[in-house]
């Protein structure tokens, strides 16, 4: 669990600290991978975050934690660590730069929603003073991954997210989806079953919960994905600006 830091961490040691966790990581997760996939054709990630100085001087550090990549960088495992971690942190920071560039308000109900709960804490430029990541931390196809290598990967990858969450601090988790698949590993990692140590507590129905177990020492919330506000009543804005003022509510 994370202890209040005696005085504010830069980015740069934040990313040594990414750095040293990824490549820590790293030939676990390949071997995870390699032993449960039959081929690693079509297999991208593992995804690995760059923290930006914004991050560090946003006024409120939030953490969006979405299902899994739509897309990335090559899997591979004929490169050492670092390489790796350059290649992957390389990938995060070209796509935030080309959001940056071109983002005008026209994405997808995802960014929306993640744009405007940044606005709501006062969070500028929310590409680069957030920070992104995913439950699974690859993608085969741009999907989810099924059967064994789904399986035999999803708790080492939220075992990292916790590791992850410890090293940038944020004041807050959001988990952007309540699919059933991910949700049986969250159970399963975080004791939300009858009788684990964890709590999963409903504030809107089907749209909004709070998590709290020993392994998130900071406020965590889960909802619905974004774009699945478009089809409920009211549409996707009213949705969305429920769910935030209840946040913004829990969170005063």
């Amino acid at each position: 669990m994370q202890t209040p830091a005696s005085k504010p961490v830069d980015s740069q040691t934040l990313n040594q600290r990414l750095r040293a966790l990824y490549s820590s990581q790293l030939p676990e997760i390949q071997r995870l991978i390699t032993n449960n996939s039959p081929t690693i054709e079509h297999i991208h990630g593992p995804f690995m975050m760059h923290v930006y100085p914004e991050y560090v001087q946003a006024p409120k550090k939030l953490l969006f934690v979405g299902m899994e990549t739509y897309g990335w960088a090559p899997f591979r495992t004929d490169e050492a660590a670092e390489e790796t971690y350059r290649r992957l942190t390389e990938a995060y920071t070209n796509f935030t730069e080309q959001e940056h560039a071109q983002y005008a308000g026209r994405k997808s109900p995802y960014w929306r929603f993640m744009e405007m709960l940044s606005q709501a804490y006062g969070v500028e430029n929310f590409l680069k003073a957030t920070l992104r990541t995913n439950l699974s931390k690859i993608d085969v196809n741009k999907g989810r991954p099924s059967g064994k290598l789904y399986d035999n990967t999803m708790q080492a990858f939220l075992a990292l997210l916790c590791q992850e969450i410890e090293v940038i601090q944020p004041d807050m988790v959001i988990i952007l989806t309540t699919d059933p698949n991910y949700c049986w590993h969250l159970n399963e990692q975080f004791g939300f079953w009858k009788d684990g140590n964890g709590r999963r507590s409903e504030i809107i129905a089907k749209r909004l919960f709070r998590l709290e177990s020993p392994k998130l020492p900071v406020p965590t919330y889960q909802m619905c994905h974004p774009n699945r506000l478009r089809f409920l009543r009211g549409g996707f804005k009213n949705n969305a600006d429920e769910i935030i003022q209840e946040i913004v509510l829990e969170m005063s």
